[in-house]
């Protein structure tokens, strides 16, 4: 009886971890949304399927909710974040930054607590960062959103998803205006 759960659990240990390996990396290659509707679609979902801006929002919104990638917790891939702030050419410096910080673990923590998350950003950093993402969450999210955003005021930064880390990161970078939080330069990235 003993043998027999002691294999139970080292099958089910391996089978996590063999699963675990899979799963990010069939994410990170991150596919654009597809302009082809599946058949019998309606003509709502026809058009909502072809425009790629759409879907690229339908994409972000379930991330917002915790959905599919944003998940993830650890590990390089591309930025769940594609919207106002978010710039192509420096997502390979965001994930030099991101392994530097926390060795691309999203749920980090410093030996003092003081930094947080992906990105080891202080407290009232994020807390700006949600203040100044709210605006352009209102507009693209609607209420849901905000309501979304208003609920990671009160919980820890490194508990954040993996989009809304990014989304932050995002937002303070500013297309490169806020690069010296990271002091990116410094260290190669």
């Amino acid at each position: 009886m003993r043998r027999s759960r002691r294999i139970f659990s080292v099958a089910t240990a391996v089978a996590i971890f063999i699963g675990g390996l899979w799963a990010p990396a069939a994410l990170a290659a991150d596919p654009e949304p597809t302009a082809t509707p599946s058949p019998g679609a309606s003509s709502e979902a026809e058009s909502r399927a072809k425009d790629p801006v759409e879907a690229l929002r339908e994409r972000e919104w379930g991330y917002a909710q915790g959905f599919g990638a944003a998940r993830d917790t650890k590990g390089l891939m591309l930025s769940l974040y594609r919207g106002k702030w978010f710039v192509k050419k420096a997502d390979d410096r965001r994930r030099c930054i991101l392994k530097r910080e926390s060795r691309a673990d999203y749920k980090a923590v410093s030996v003092g607590g003081k930094y947080r998350g992906g990105y080891q950003m202080s407290r009232p950093l994020m807390r700006g960062a949600a203040w100044m993402m709210m605006k352009e969450v209102r507009k693209e999210m609607g209420p849901e959103g905000v309501a979304i955003l208003k609920e990671l005021f009160t919980t820890k930064s490194h508990l954040w998803n993996r989009y809304w880390q990014d989304r932050a990161f995002w937002t303070i970078w500013a297309k490169g205006e806020g690069r010296s939080h990271w002091r990116s330069n410094v260290y190669n990235c």
